[in-house]
């Protein structure tokens, strides 16, 4: 008994001592990376605070994948939470930097205006659906910049757009109508790695420990590259697919988007670029061309068991998410109505035997001055009167006469 204990304090002990900032999740094994291997992106269900029920990514008017939509295999949590993981036309590679690479030209819909239903997307962005992309199991989160306070928080997933005064709109009116919705048609996807041994000595592979997607909307002026549909296959049998196609020419690009820009003096889209763009933010209606970026960053401060330290600590520093009040009470009242009805059934089922049972165990004397008694056979058969199935429970076995 000594030892025991004496086991246990010295455990207790080297608890309290060690300093424990990793995180692991039971059944996640690190994957490694080599130089431009292939990342994959994977989109899964929309969401909102505002509204309980998601929204398959693909019901949404967004860019799909050349080679068609698959689903991608999920673990029992995933399935469980009611994820929809599918594949997406969005093309990494490892430490490779991308600036403005178009994704596909996609019609959103009608044009928003007075008296008109609005699209599907234009519903979405004023529900306020977000997107949760992951890449190497990891799910997105947006940065915001606090101007007030010296850190930047972080939030799940990030916006599918905003809501904005419509141009004819008075000033500062918040009126319905006179709000229009704004699609997040270009996104800066930065991923940051560390280095580690790879498995042939002398070889370095490369792990991913963070995916911020920072979403911005950017009208650009384009001209599709391709008439028709015939086009763009005969451009992908070229072997192009790799390559970074262009499904549009876009003509006064933002510095970012400028093809006349040499590799070398190419600059990552930025917050200044996107709010000083020559056509403004892209409304949730008509042809839109959607974009991204990529940039990598060596980060050797976090490693692969801490990379989802900044999702823990959403609940402190990052945008909190509200509360779904209707379904928890939904759930209540269910549970509440359920346990009231099993209780009255046990309760009518198993009084008598209960009391009685009770009392006995006691050894209590009953007499009138306690005003107890045992229940009587006749007492106990009243619940059965009340009850016709059971005054046939026995009869049911037996075989008809003819």
């Amino acid at each position: 008994m000594l030892k025991n204990s004496a086991l246990l304090t010295a455990a207790l002990a080297a608890f309290h001592t060690v300093n424990i900032n990793g995180f692991y999740l039971p059944g996640v094994a690190p994957r490694s990376f080599h130089k431009e291997d292939v990342v994959e992106l994977k989109v899964n269900k929309l969401t909102s605070i505002h509204d309980e029920y998601p929204i398959e990514y693909y019901r949404l008017p967004f860019c799909q994948p050349d080679k068609g939509v698959s689903m991608v295999n999920e673990n029992l949590g995933e399935f469980l939470s009611g994820d929809r993981i599918e594949n997406s036309p969005y093309k990494i590679k490892m430490q490779k930097d991308m600036y403005c690479e178009q994704v596909c030209i996609s019609h959103l819909g009608r044009v928003e205006a007075r008296g008109v239903s609005p699209s599907k997307m234009v519903r979405a962005i004023k529900r306020n659906y977000h997107d949760n992309w992951i890449i190497d199991n990891l799910p997105s989160a947006s940065k915001l910049e606090d101007e007030h306070d010296s850190y930047v928080k972080y939030s799940h997933g990030f916006p599918i757009g905003f809501v904005a005064n419509a141009e004819d709109a008075e000033e500062g009116s918040k009126k319905p109508e006179d709000l229009r919705a704004y699609i997040n048609n270009h996104v800066n996807i930065e991923l940051e790695y560390h280095e580690v041994d790879g498995a042939v000595p002398g070889t370095k592979e490369y792990r991913i420990v963070r995916f911020i997607v920072e979403p911005f909307s950017i009208k650009h002026d384009f001209v599709a590259t391709f008439t028709d549909d015939d086009d763009a296959e005969n451009y992908l049998d070229e072997g192009n697919l790799d390559e970074g196609r262009k499904v549009a020419k876009i003509n006064n690009p933002i510095a970012s988007c400028d093809a006349s820009v040499t590799a070398t003096e190419k600059k990552h889209t930025t917050y200044q670029m996107a709010v000083h763009s020559p056509n403004g933010p892209q409304p949730a209606s008509g042809k839109v061309l959607f974009t991204y970026d990529v940039k990598w960053t060596e980060n050797e401060n976090v490693s692969w068991a801490s990379r989802w330290d900044i999702y823990l600590s959403m609940a402190e520093t990052g945008v909190p998410n509200k509360v779904h009040w209707l379904g928890i009470i939904n759930s209540l009242v269910i549970v509440f109505v359920l346990t009231a009805t099993i209780a009255v059934v046990l309760i009518r089922n198993l009084r008598c035997d209960l009391t009685n049972k009770l009392l006995a165990a006691e050894n209590k004397l009953l007499t009138e001055e306690h005003h107890y008694k045992l229940l009587t056979d006749e007492e106990c058969n009243e619940d059965l009167v009340k009850s016709g199935w059971k005054l046939v429970h026995a009869d049911v076995f037996r075989p008809p006469s003819n």
